[in-house]
C-alpha cells in the first residue's frame, strides 16, 4: 500500500503537463466543413480526382507574397496562416476531410507522366482515372476565421490547366469567393 502511495505521488508529480492548444491548427471537421461548402465553387466537373499530396511549397510562396497585393487579408492574417501550412505540410489527402474523391498516389501521378510522352501520359491517365486531377493545399484559415485561403492546381491535359489561390469569406455562416489569383496557365 504504501509503494502504490509512493507511485502514485510520483507520477502526479512528473506527469505530462495538461496539453494546450495551440490556435493556429484546425481542426479536421472544420477543414471538412469548409471544402464541402466550397466545393461547387473549385470543381470544374462531377468527379473529383485529387493527388494524395498536399500542394504545400506554392501555397506557402504565395501566402509569403499575398499581403503585399491587394486581398483584404492583412499581414498578421497571413503569418497566422503560414503557421498552419507549416504545421500541416505533411498531411495527406483522405475521405476524412474529402467525401467522394477519388484519391490518387502522387507517385503514381508523376510515374504516368514521367515514364510516357505527355500525350501518351494523358492517354493511360484518362485510361485509368478520369480527364482531370487536382492538387490542392490545405485551407488555412485567420485567427478569427473569417478568411480562408486555399491553394488549387487543375490539370486536364498537356497543354490544359492552371493554378492559382482563392481567398474564401464566411458570409452569413457560408463561404463566398472572395478573391482569387492565378499564379500559372497552360
Amino acid at each position: 500500500m504504501r509503494r502504490l502511495i509512493i507511485l502514485i505521488l510520483l507520477f502526479s508529480r512528473y506527469s505530462l503537463p495538461a496539453q494546450t492548444v495551440d490556435s493556429s491548427v484546425v481542426a479536421d471537421y472544420e477543414i471538412k466543413e469548409f471544402l464541402k461548402d466550397v466545393r461547387p465553387l473549385i470543381m470544374k466537373g462531377a468527379k473529383f480526382i485529387l493527388s494524395e499530396k498536399t500542394e504545400y511549397n506554392q501555397a506557402k510562396e504565395i501566402l509569403q507574397n499575398i499581403s503585399k497585393s491587394d486581398t483584404g487579408l492583412t499581414n498578421k492574417d497571413t503569418e497566422f496562416m503560414l503557421g498552419q501550412v507549416d504545421k500541416m505540410k505533411d498531411i495527406i489527402w483522405n475521405s476524412k476531410f474529402i467525401g467522394k474523391a477519388i484519391f490518387i498516389k502522387a507517385e503514381r501521378i508523376d510515374s504516368i507522366f514521367r515514364n510516357l510522352k505527355k500525350d501518351g501520359g494523358w492517354k493511360l491517365f484518362r485510361k485509368t482515372y478520369g480527364s482531370d486531377f487536382y492538387k490542392m493545399s490545405i485551407p488555412c484559415f485567420c485567427e478569427d476565421k473569417q478568411f480562408a485561403f486555399i491553394y488549387i492546381e487543375y490539370y486536364c491535359g498537356g497543354l490544359c490547366g492552371e493554378g492559382g489561390f482563392k481567398i474564401f469569406k464566411r458570409q452569413n455562416n457560408k463561404w463566398i469567393l472572395f478573391d482569387f489569383g492565378i499564379s500559372w496557365v497552360s
